[in-house]
């Protein structure tokens, strides 16, 4: 099912409007995040404020004649940081999975044309056009939809998918559906978005 118009007064922005929000918001892309060498993370671990104290207690421990009391402490130290090292690079990679799942392009109305355009050069109030199995690459405030549900399971963990109902922009006692990326529409559903 392929939606060939917006609803009536969604023909998208103008390209000077489009240049005016790109220098004022700049880019549809998340930072990358600075590079820290894993050694140094490690050493991270292994230095913080309660590490340190556990250091302190087992230096004392062996000034006091506590041999394998303080051995025992400098296992779990190495043993937590180790841990904590672990779990902090799963969750780095896991991350950038996220991020290499994010669309590349989307369709949208500028001018009153439907074009395509990268994921990031989409702008503030760009009327995107979602479509059963798209993948969203920004925050989109549904406008009009037809059987529109939404799959977040990368972000939610929910098992089905969640109904995209419309709301209109400017109705005060109903805030907009809102989809969150990144996210895929679920067949047979389509609907026209304001990037948000």
């Amino acid at each position: 099912m392929t939606m060939e118009a917006p609803p009536s007064g969604l023909t998208g922005l103008t390209g000077a409007e489009v240049a005016l929000r790109r220098e004022r918001d700049g880019p549809n892309t998340v930072p990358a995040p600075r590079r820290t060498p894993a050694w140094r993370h490690l050493l991270a671990q292994m230095t913080h404020f309660f590490a340190a104290m556990l250091w302190v207690a087992a230096v004392l421990a062996l000034l006091a004649g506590m041999a394998s009391l303080a051995v025992a402490i400098v296992i779990i130290v190495i043993l937590n940081g180790l841990f904590a090292f672990a779990q902090e690079h799963k969750a780095d990679r896991a991350a950038a999975e996220l991020h290499s799942m994010m669309p590349t392009s989307a369709r949208v109305r500028r001018d009153g044309e439907t074009i395509t355009v990268d994921a990031a050069d989409l702008v503030c109030d760009d009327v995107v056009l979602v479509e059963a199995g798209d993948r969203i690459g920004a925050d989109l405030l549904i406008s009009d939809s037809h059987d529109l549900s939404v799959d977040e399971s990368m972000l939610t963990g929910r098992a089905s998918p969640s109904s995209a109902a419309t709301a209109p922009r400017c109705s005060p006692e109903r805030s907009p559906s809102r989809v969150t990326r990144p996210a895929s529409c679920s067949p047979p559903g389509h609907a026209p978005a304001l990037r948000g």
